[in-house]
């Protein structure tokens, strides 16, 4: 079992030090193995425990003598059976507690006293009386017939992401065809300059209203006053105050505006970054942090806390942490921390209370951290990063957050030596994906490490960034000249696994193999009777089969079986390397092909699904998403799709993508 952890960024010695699990507001020690997620207001910290018991620590203020002077005390809360259900999210803001569990129902939890910041944001309407620490389910959902799938706070905003909740009749036909939410509705409720509902300055927005349609995420930050949201047309639109760029654009005055705040959405300008790459957006009171899917990390915001230690007019990527993959982010108030592939950074404004002093990091700086025997630094890919003020935790992921990505797809591939056409020092690789990881002729990268006499290792080097975007000693010389040369001016340094697969689908001039499929729904059942027959007539070929067929290469010997001529066949161009890497089920039919001996550069499919749907579906192994048109049926794609992750035997990862359903339209 992996430890969990929990630091303080102490002011004196500028450092992160280890500690046993405290609580930030009192001295009772709970089981730090327990914890699940963490977060933490103005006067409250909030832990969801992995038996999904959420527990509340907060802070009372109480007369102690005639004086009137406040001595604080603490007290615990904890909430075994909220909810029948099991609790996946918890989020804050100030003074806020939004609580979400896998039926999408919501339930929110006031911190403290002060109401005009707590009461307008957790949901429940204007006249609902709210008691302090008390759990309330937020009944406007419910209500209005709607499953809450994601939730985020703002400082005195939340944010939730909904979809229509199905009759009876509906919720029977998706069970049956395994249908899955394919676009969300966002919500939101609170002060009404961080809404986006327009709603004026001084008006709040005490029940959940609709902000936009056709959103996949949603971002904000318990000390920030604005939020972001991706949509299905691969936009980030941002909304609420903007003072200092912190949203990722300038806004220009207009008379009658206060120049710092958007009061409605407004898509924000990426340049060369996609939406669809943006992994999680962070708020601080004055700064912004964006994080990609391919471990870059952008800042927006104010000078003394955006890493960059100059003014920014949009998000803009830290130049100190350039060859670095960043894992997780984390805001306090001003203050950043980092974990990455080369230890923690942390950088911004810590202030005390009732102190004048103040930590100040104008740009990242790295801490170290060894696990808790001393004996080696802890691997921080495999960790969760929370954190309750100036207290942060480390927990170990659960096994579903670990899942195989489609970056592991192309280590086992490279590792195969399968399906090879081409040799770099005795490595065999596979040329049309060489020059699309480096943007040359596969003979350009050739000479140029013969020319510079690389050994084995340092190519070795290269081949893992181009086959998994591992950067290995990425420090040395030799990594900082293949920087130089094919990755920096290129501009693949953002290049992820997934956006070189995108870019492979759209060669189609490199394809080197095709898939046969019926063109209509008639002949592709008629098909499925011969294969039937032919397996009746033929079962000493049983082993040549392939999920149910065989390659057919005797056009005459398919005419006297009955099965019909491939002038009723389309053929779909592929990479069969890209088919090994993401599919089992095609790994093992060109497993069972190189055994035999038998070279071919077609296969049919026999899996039942229409020629349209299994265009998606191969589309989806290049761009590990669901794209579909304006003319396609969602409804009988999800249908037919419903068994493609047993079937065609993909990565968890990649299953877990199918069935999200992001579709882009």
């Amino acid at each position: 079992m992996k430890t969990n952890y929990s630091f303080i960024l102490k002011k004196k010695r500028t450092s992160i030090e280890p500690l046993k699990f405290q609580d930030t507001t009192t001295s009772i020690n709970e089981d730090l193995q327990s914890i699940d997620q963490v977060v933490g207001g103005d006067s409250f910290s909030c832990y969801l425990m992995k038996d999904s018991t959420v527990l509340l620590y907060s802070d009372v203020k109480m007369k102690i003598d005639l004086k009137k002077k406040k001595k604080i005390t603490k007290q615990v809360y904890a909430y075994p059976n909220l909810t029948q259900n099991k609790i996946i999210k918890i989020s804050c803001g100030s003074n806020h507690i939004i609580i979400l569990d896998d039926q999408g129902q919501v339930y929110s939890i006031l911190g403290n006293k002060k109401k005009y910041i707590n009461e307008i944001a957790n949901g429940r309407g204007k006249y609902q009386r709210t008691k302090l620490n008390k759990p309330y389910l937020v009944g406007y959902f419910k209500k209005k017939k709607l499953f809450v799938h994601d939730v985020a706070c703002g400082e005195g905003n939340s944010y939730f992401l909904c979809s229509k909740i199905l009759n009876k009749k509906e919720k029977i036909e998706a069970q049956t065809e395994n249908q899955k939410q394919i676009s969300y509705s966002l919500y939101s409720c609170g002060s009404g300059l961080s809404t986006g509902t327009n709603a004026d300055y001084s008006e709040n927005v005490y029940s959940p209203k609709k902000v936009a349609d056709n959103v996949l995420k949603v971002f904000s930050g318990r000390c920030c006053n604005h939020f972001w949201y991706t949509t299905s047309k691969g936009l980030l639109c941002g909304a609420g105050k903007n003072n200092y760029a912190k949203l990722g654009f300038e806004n220009f005055n207009t008379i009658g505006i206060d120049v710092n705040i958007n009061y409605t959405p407004r898509a924000i300008n990426l340049k060369k970054m996609l939406a669809s790459e943006i992994r999680d957006i962070k708020g601080g009171i004055f700064h912004s942090l964006l994080l990609t899917k391919s471990g870059e990390l952008h800042s927006a915001g104010k000078i003394d806390s955006n890493g960059l230690n100059r003014v920014i007019k949009e998000f803009t990527k830290i130049e100190s942490l350039k060859n670095t993959f960043v894992y997780h982010v984390t805001i306090y108030r001003k203050l950043n921390l980092i974990f990455t592939d080369n230890g923690i950074y942390y950088w911004g404004v810590l202030s005390f209370p009732n102190r004048s002093e103040q930590l100040k990091c104008l740009i990242p700086k790295k801490v170290d951290i060894n696990n808790e025997n001393g004996n080696g630094s802890i691997n921080l890919q495999n960790y969760k990063l929370f954190n309750s003020n100036n207290i942060f935790y480390l927990i170990s992921k659960n096994e579903s957050d670990m899942l195989s990505s489609i970056n592991d797809d192309f280590a086992l591939l490279f590792k195969s030596k399968q399906l090879c056409d081409d040799v770099i020092c005795d490595f065999p690789v596979h040329k049309a994906w060489i020059e699309i990881r480096t943007g040359k002729p596969i003979g350009h990268f050739k000479k140029w490490v013969a020319k510079n006499n690389f050994d084995q290792n340092q190519v070795l080097d290269f081949l893992n960034w181009i086959y998994s975007s591992k950067m290995s000693n990425f420090k040395e010389n030799h990594f900082q000249l293949f920087f130089n040369q094919f990755i920096e001016k290129n501009d693949l340094m953002s290049s992820t696994i997934t956006r070189s697969l995108i870019k492979l689908y759209q060669d189609q001039n490199s394809a080197n193999f095709s898939i046969k499929v019926l063109k209509s729904n008639t002949n592709k059942k008629g098909g499925e009777k011969n294969i039937k027959k032919k397996d009746d007539n033929d079962n000493d070929d049983d082993q040549s089969e392939f999920n149910g067929g065989k390659e057919k290469t005797n056009e005459k010997e398919n005419k006297e079986k009955g099965v019909r001529c491939d002038e009723e066949y389309e053929e779909i161009p592929v990479h069969d390397f890209v088919l090994f890497a993401r599919s089992g089920l095609y790994r093992g039919f060109f497993d069972f092909t190189n055994n035999e001996k038998k070279n071919t550069n077609k296969v049919q499919d026999y899996s039942g699904k229409s020629l349209d749907t299994l265009k998606i579906f191969i589309k989806f192994l290049y761009f590990d998403e669901l794209i579909l048109t304006l003319n396609d049926d969602p409804k009988l794609v999800i249908k037919e799709l419903s068994d493609a992750i047993e079937y065609y035997q993909l990565n968890p990862q990649s299953k877990l993508n199918l069935e999200l359903i992001q579709i882009k339209k």
